[in-house]
């Protein structure tokens, strides 16, 4: 049961840490363009303290690991991570937005 666990705690943790960034961060940006740059800065660092805080509740914290496989949690979280990646890159891949602006040449 405790693999099961950490499976899905695993799985779980890399969708919601992932997946809010286009969730989220696109929402905050929108809302000033402005800052920007001080939005995303401050979301990452959200974002990687959040990712401490579940390290450190998973490393026995109250005994939590007693109940959570933390090797399959591991595995868990790095295949989702491949994958969410490679599916993020055959979305941009197939995405027809531009990424560059080549410009017209004056001379």
């Amino acid at each position: 049961m405790s693999i099961a666990i950490g499976v899905l705690l695993g799985v779980v943790i890399v969708v919601l840490f992932l997946g809010s960034t286009p969730l989220l961060l696109g929402r905050l940006i929108g809302a000033s363009t402005a800052a920007s740059p001080l939005t995303a800065l401050v979301f990452f660092f959200v974002k990687a303290l959040a990712a401490l805080a579940v390290l450190v509740l998973l490393l026995d914290v109250g005994g939590l690991s007693e109940h959570v496989n933390l090797t399959a949690f591991g595995l868990a979280a790095v295949a989702t991570s491949f994958s969410w990646t490679s599916w993020q890159l055959q979305r941009f891949r197939h995405d027809r937005t531009p990424t560059y602006d080549l410009g017209e040449d004056d001379h």
